[in-house]
């Protein structure tokens, strides 16, 4: 019974489910309230200003919004492009597994947090204009937010650097969070894109073979330049040589009077008697 039950729980999803509806509603709330969060939310917020919210989703979005942008810092717009692919993804018609989505998202988020908070100056502007910082003190911006300011921040004045940086320095702490980043993503790709992937590679695998069967053209090469092979050169004929014709003597005309007649035979003179 146990033994169903997991396999159950490791189906892949291949109908579509009502809930998938609200799944993609909750997915573009959360991203238009990362979106729009405004650094005016967070006196409004506190009580210090009198007006409206600027973020989007009115009150919970700047709440939200605030409270990631805190933690996590530039890292929230990384989580909101995750979760709106995550609620796209079931209406493929093609099966989804979810079993390493929440390891891969947390491995993608915590290193995308320790590699944005290594360098704090080069986001500063966007971290001012956000709340997270000021421009004058490049080195306190919460680029990677609290959670990469504790780890990986650079020290300032009598603040110290961050734990992990302390232990193995910007060079090894930005190899950990690209490990820990690469990791979430395989994990990401593994549990969401694999099987559309490779259902994609068939179909072309299986068009191409259709086409070779039939005779005709892939599809996939149409595109491409085909090399036009250089002309064969003309075959030559043999030369024959030329032998002179014998030259002919012309012809003399033949004359048209008639032939000559044949005459009386002149006659012959007596021949003289010798004298005795």
């Amino acid at each position: 019974m146990a033994e169903t039950n997991h396999t159950a729980q490791n189906a892949p999803e291949t109908a579509f489910r009502v809930r998938h509806l609200f799944y993609l509603l909750g997915a573009v709330l959360f991203a238009l309230a990362v979106i729009s969060h405004n650094a005016r939310d967070y006196a409004l917020r506190a009580g210090g200003v009198d007006g409206d919210y600027q973020n989007w989703i009115g009150r919970l979005g700047a709440v939200t919004a605030g409270e990631l942008f805190h933690y996590l810092g530039l890292s929230s717009y990384v989580l909101a492009v995750i979760v709106m692919f995550a609620a796209l993804r079931p209406f493929l018609p093609l099966p989804v597994k979810r079993q390493w989505f929440w390891p891969g998202l947390i491995f993608t988020l915590f290193g995308t947090t320790l590699l944005l908070a290594l360098d704090p100056a080069s986001s500063v502007r966007l971290c001012a204009k956000l709340g997270l910082g000021r421009a004058e003190v490049p080195a306190l911006a919460l680029s990677g937010g609290v959670v990469g300011q504790v780890l990986a921040a650079p020290g300032w004045e009598e603040l110290p650097p961050g734990a992990l940086r302390m232990l193995l320095g910007p060079v090894g702490s930005s190899i950990v969070g690209s490990i820990f980043l690469l990791a979430g993503l395989m994990l990401l790709y593994r549990s969401e894109w694999h099987t559309l992937v490779l259902a994609l590679m068939q179909s072309m695998r299986n068009g191409a073979e259709e086409d070779s069967a039939s005779g005709r053209p892939d599809k996939s090469a149409e595109g491409a330049v085909t090399p036009v092979p250089a002309a064969a050169p003309a075959p030559v004929a043999p030369v024959t040589p030329v032998v002179p014709e014998p030259r002919r003597e012309p012809e003399k005309p033949q004359s048209s009077a008639p032939p000559p007649q044949p005459g009386p035979e002149p006659e012959s003179e007596p021949e003289p008697v010798p004298k005795p």
